[in-house]
């Protein structure tokens, strides 16, 4: 029995003197940690100071490294950090500040609060969730802060229409009143949802005629525009002829204009015939074509609306 007193007690006071070690290796980080942040704060590296703070208040919060956040976001003319941790350091009762820190702290914080605006938020639903410049906004007691400038502010709520607008933050002593109610989402509508087939893709169209029939139709008309052409030189070569032989008789023999004429109305027939026959075939070609089905199909349709879903199958042959 007195052998495991012994040793409980060696235990205890292993413990206690391993325990006091760490507390003591741990207070000379922290305490390293705040000597450097005070040496690139008294360097004017306010961005410096303000990440070791960070570190500091991580380890081992307390009124006095909100405090020194405080002081180096106000240097650094981040004010709206600024008025958080000051007035966090004025009310944390951890390591809580002296009477001279305290009045130091009242008087930076009175003014940083005249650098930046003040916004009384009032959300409809209470429970939306705002944003600002892609961050979650920080408001406490209604009361939101942000730095002099442009921002763009989000709201958002299941069930609701976002909200997004741009404001402009002009430091004010008086707050602003900004509501932003987030409308109700419309329900949906008794549409179609989808019409698919049987196998899940779409339903298969009718062929379309491809361009051939166009062509073929088009080489047809141009052909016929070309025998009205030659027509109109033929009759041009005839008339000049009838001129020249007034009488029907020529003493000369027959003259070229008849022989032209000749050939222009061997062109025209041939090119009215060519023609023709073009675009009959064009014309043929591309009804065959726009007469093709499909196969025979069979289609689901799924309506949704915001009570349920119904299925109607049609087939299609």
């Amino acid at each position: 029995m007195k052998t495991r007193v012994a040793l409980l007690g060696v235990w205890l006071v292993c413990s206690l003197t391993w325990f006091a070690s760490s507390a003591r290796a741990e207070d000379a980080d922290y305490e390293g940690i705040v000597r450097n942040a005070l040496s690139e704060f008294d360097l004017g590296h306010y961005e410096e100071a303000a990440a070791l703070f960070e570190q500091a208040h991580a380890k081992s919060p307390s009124a006095r490294t909100h405090r020194g956040l405080g002081l180096a976001y106000y240097e650094g003319r981040r004010y709206t950090l600024a008025v958080r941790n000051l007035r966090e350091a004025l009310v944390d009762q951890r390591r809580p500040l002296s009477a001279e820190q305290r009045a130091d702290v009242q008087q930076t914080l009175h003014q940083a609060e005249g650098f930046v605006a003040r916004f009384h938020v009032a959300l409809q639903p209470s429970d939306a969730k705002l944003e600002v410049d892609g961050q979650r906004a920080e408001i406490q007691d209604g009361e939101l802060l942000l730095d002099v400038g442009r921002h763009e502010l989000i709201a958002r709520a299941p069930g609701r229409a976002e909200d997004r607008r741009l404001v402009e933050a002009r430091a004010s002593s008086a707050p602003t009143d900004l509501e932003i109610e987030l409308p109700q989402l419309a329900a949906p509508t008794p549409v179609a949802a989808a019409a698919v087939s049987a196998t899940g893709s779409a339903p298969t169209r009718a062929k379309v005629p491809g361009i051939a029939p166009w062509i073929a139709m088009g080489a047809g008309g141009a052909l016929l525009i070309g025998s009205a052409v030659t027509w109109m030189l033929a009759n041009d070569a005839y008339a000049n002829a009838e001129k020249k032989c007034p009488s029907g008789s020529c003493p000369g023999g027959v003259p070229s204009d008849v022989g032209s004429g000749k050939t222009l109305v061997t062109a025209t027939d041939v090119l009215l015939v060519g023609g023709a026959v073009a675009v009959a075939a064009g014309a043929t070609w591309w009804a065959l074509a726009s007469r093709g089905r499909a196969e025979p199909q069979k289609t689901a349709f799924l309506f949704c609306t915001a009570v349920g879903c119904s299925a109607h199958f049609r087939s299609r042959f």
